[in-house]
């Protein structure tokens, strides 16, 4: 009847003590996983403010309104040059012109 008692307080003790060990582990994986999301998210928002402030930045030349209306065709050698685009950390360009037809 002792070793039965023994046996299952030891069976015990090893059931809470893995719960706890698991627990654990899972609140902190939980943590390490949220950590990462806020640094994914931080890097994509930076990238994304980058991004727009250099859009920004040619959507109001006149340059490159002229480019976008066939006026300026030195535009793109003038302006996005190896060093520029390494600057911006761009590896292309897309730029459109706007729709200036009215409907008719």
């Amino acid at each position: 009847m002792t070793v039965l008692l023994i046996v299952l307080f030891t069976l015990s003790l090893l059931s809470v003590t893995m719960f706890m060990v698991n627990t654990s582990y899972l609140e902190t994986e939980r943590d390490l996983a949220a950590a990462d999301l806020r640094r994914v998210m931080g890097a994509v928002s930076y990238e994304s403010e980058a991004l727009s402030k250099s859009a920004t930045d040619y959507a109001r030349w006149d340059d490159t309104w002229l480019y976008l209306n066939g006026e300026n065709e030195s535009y793109v050698q003038d302006n996005f040059t190896a060093e520029t685009m390494e600057n911006l950390g761009a590896h292309e360009r897309q730029q459109r012109a706007p729709d200036l037809q009215e409907d008719t």
